[in-house]
């Protein structure tokens, strides 16, 4: 959704992006050893530069008539222009808890996105450079483990997960990190912070 005109907001943003920088790591995730940007580096990373040229971003909630939740995102510009988008909030967990966790991952990943920040934990990387298999890592456990890490997944079992990758050393969970997709390694960190 936008404004009907977009041309002040455009060149506005355009002005905001030549100083922004990637968000920075500040966050850890202690299973997967791997640090993140959370939502907190990401403002930092655009809030200021938005504010110099007339810019800012509102995020709201909404539930939607399925029942399912969504982060709206707007990009406001202080002739009034705007872009906005929606991102659906996906909670594994079921609980208060496991809300507020996705809440704060879709709008971290949506700021990023409406304002084109690079975010550190953006697994783009790691896709392109894989790691070579550990000894044990055959092709049928890794296919057994996915499956069971997923069906862990669809159950909001984080319990299970945590006993699932309990067996394996840091190389062996970081080279089955990579045969999960970027939404799966999102809800998987989601999951691992509570452990």
């Amino acid at each position: 959704m936008q404004s009907e005109k977009t041309d002040e907001l455009f060149k506005a943003m355009s002005l905001a992006q030549k100083t922004m920088e990637g968000a920075k790591k500040g966050s850890e995730n202690p299973f997967f050893k791997s640090k993140y940007a959370d939502l907190q580096s990401v403002l930092e990373a655009v809030r200021e530069h938005l504010s110099e040229h007339g810019l800012c971003v509102i995020q709201t909630m909404k539930v939607l008539e399925s029942g399912s939740t969504v982060v709206t995102t707007t990009l406001g510009h202080e002739s009034g222009q705007f872009i906005s988008g929606e991102c659906p909030v996906i909670n594994t967990k079921g609980d208060a808890q496991g809300m507020g966790s996705a809440i704060t991952y879709a709008r971290r990943y949506s700021l990023a996105a409406i304002c084109g920040v690079a975010q550190v934990d953006d697994d783009a990387n790691a896709a392109v450079q894989k790691p070579p298999a550990p000894k044990r890592m055959t092709k049928k456990l890794v296919e057994e483990t996915v499956t069971q890490v997923l069906t862990c997944i669809d159950s909001a079992d984080d319990l299970g997960i945590k006993e699932i990758m309990s067996e394996f050393d840091a190389d062996e969970k970081a080279y089955l990190w990579q045969n999960f997709d970027s939404a799966q390694r999102g809800i998987l960190k989601e999951m691992m912070k509570h452990e």
